[in-house]
């Protein structure tokens, strides 16, 4: 819950620490905030965490397929809410979102020099949320797994220069190439607000991230080319993941949230 106590951790290359922070961070203006959260806490907690979502969110949670699914979506949204409340200093019960043309969510009421941007993704039992002040960001986790047609799937979703890198890759490390990919261009793509508009095979993430931020240029749905920069993340054990921000020289700094 919000008041858990947690102790700082530093952005180390590749992956943080994920520690919990002592009090709440102040977010400055050139840091990116991360934060990890496991999906599965007692069902104590579930419950109450239903009770912070709007109608609406509770609606598309009924909507899904199986009693996991509807748990996780709950958790994960109950959790952006209370984490975007305490750096607004408000009530996670009454935010309220708007969405762009494209679909990107925004929080009402963020507007102004300051505006409060963020992300969220979740993946089997991880949930990450990607907050800044005034910047695009997204933010991508998916939980490895293996493919039965990895390259079918490099066929329609990656470029020329991709495809050569992962056909020379040994087997056992093409599902981790793979995903590397896919987790990046997700990240970009929700940074630009475009997510999977723009054609995964016209953008080459072979050689742009890793150990720290690497900058691109790349254009956005109407045309503007946007500068971005991007760093793989590893949130948990099992998953993999990538955080896309606009400009140059922030600094990323990784959080684990405590039910």
């Amino acid at each position: 819950m919000v008041g858990r106590k947690m102790s700082p951790c530093e952005a180390r290359p590749l992956h943080c620490d994920w520690e919990s922070p002592s009090r709440f961070p102040a977010l400055l203006p050139d840091t990116v905030h991360v934060w990890c959260a496991a999906l599965n806490p007692p069902p104590e907690c579930v419950r109450q965490y239903a009770e912070l979502l709007s109608s609406d969110e509770l609606a598309r949670a009924a909507r899904l397929r199986s009693m996991a699914h509807r748990r996780r979506f709950v958790v994960a949204h109950a959790v952006l809410r209370q984490i975007l409340a305490r750096y607004v200093e408000g009530d996670p019960l009454r935010l309220r979102f708007r969405s762009e043309p494209r679909g990107k969510p925004r929080l009402v009421g963020s507007e102004g020099d300051h505006w409060l941007s963020f992300n969220l993704s979740h993946s089997a039992e991880i949930a990450v949320v990607a907050v800044a002040e005034a910047r695009e960001l997204g933010v991508d986790v998916e939980r490895l797994r293996s493919f039965d047609q990895t390259d079918g799937i490099a066929e329609r979703y990656l470029c020329p220069a991709e495809q050569a890198t992962l056909g020379a890759t040994p087997n056992d490390a093409k599902t981790m190439l793979l995903l590397t990919y896919w987790t990046r261009k997700e990240a970009l793509l929700k940074a630009t607000g475009d997510g999977l508009s723009m054609p995964f095979d016209q953008l080459d993430v072979s050689g742009i991230a890793g150990a720290l931020p690497r900058g691109l240029t790349i254009p956005d749905g109407s045309g503007v080319m946007r500068p971005l920069a991007v760093m793989d993340l590893k949130p948990a054990v099992g998953y993999i993941g990538a955080l896309a921000v606009e400009g140059r020289g922030w600094q990323p700094t990784c959080w684990r949230w405590k039910h």
